[in-house]
């Protein structure tokens, strides 16, 4: 399981396109939850720092976007 906690379009550790990298990597069923501080909603404007569209997922994973708090 990875846990994005943060809103910005980078490839480091808490990162939607971090999780989705980390999912990748190997061949079993991964899961994406949210857990990002403050009051929402949380807004992740992906291509917003030049780095352009998320990863494809490569492998099963289910992105849960029921696990954030402010859902």
């Amino acid at each position: 399981m990875f846990t994005v906690t943060s809103t910005s379009d980078t490839n480091t550790a808490g990162t939607l396109r971090w999780a989705i990298s980390q999912a990748n990597l190997d061949s079993t069923a991964d899961v994406i939850t949210f857990n990002i501080s403050g009051t929402g909603p949380h807004v992740i404007s992906v291509g917003s720092t030049g780095l352009g569209a998320l990863p494809a997922i490569t492998q099963a994973v289910t992105i849960d976007g029921w696990s954030e708090p402010d859902y």
